[in-house]
């Protein structure tokens, strides 16, 4: 955590940066040592410097990261919440990957449920920050009659790649917009 923080140290003096964003994608990561690491780069970079953790939008167990927050939320300015890819050619279907709401047969996966989800399980509300995507999914559908997003909307797999992308199922929102 010490050579970390002052590498951060380094490269704030260096490039002049006014934060760090902390990506946390594996939740089996030590909590005690991300703790560690919050507070030891807090302590350093001082109260002026912006100190985020981006966590996914679900977990199957919210438990590691909730034990990183409980002890590590007073070093954090902001909690970055990636609500989006909640659904991708990866599922078999074509569905919303950032639906706001929830939808019949669809309780979880949307970005009410999961902002709601972190909240009470302690992440303080007034750091939380929604993730918005600007770009979107593409899949090939099976059948072309059955288009309603969901689980009838079935996916042989990913669809077409944007112009500027380059990357099958995956449009960014200007490809979207000229289209």
């Amino acid at each position: 955590a010490e050579v970390f923080c002052d590498s951060v140290v380094q490269m704030r003096n260096e490039f002049k940066v006014d934060g760090i964003d902390l990506d946390v994608e594996d939740g089996s990561s030590n909590p005690a040592l991300q703790t560690h690491l919050l507070k030891s780069c807090r302590e350093k970079l001082g109260p002026d410097f912006l100190i985020t953790y981006t966590l996914p939008a679900l977990s199957c167990s919210f438990e590691p990261w909730l034990s990183t927050l409980a002890d590590g939320h007073q070093y954090l300015d902001f909690i970055n919440v990636m609500t989006y890819d909640m659904h991708g050619a990866w599922d078999g279907y074509a569905d919303h990957h950032a639906a706001l709401n929830a939808r019949p047969g669809d309780p979880k996966l949307n970005v009410n449920y999961a902002m709601n989800a972190w909240a009470k399980q302690g992440a303080a509300k007034h750091k939380l920050i929604v993730g918005i995507p600007f770009y979107g999914r593409t899949s090939v559908l099976r059948n072309a009659n059955n288009h309603q997003p969901g689980s009838s909307a079935g996916a042989e797999k990913e669809g077409f790649a944007g112009e500027f992308t380059e990357e099958k199922g995956f449009l960014s929102y200007f490809e979207i917009c000229q289209r």
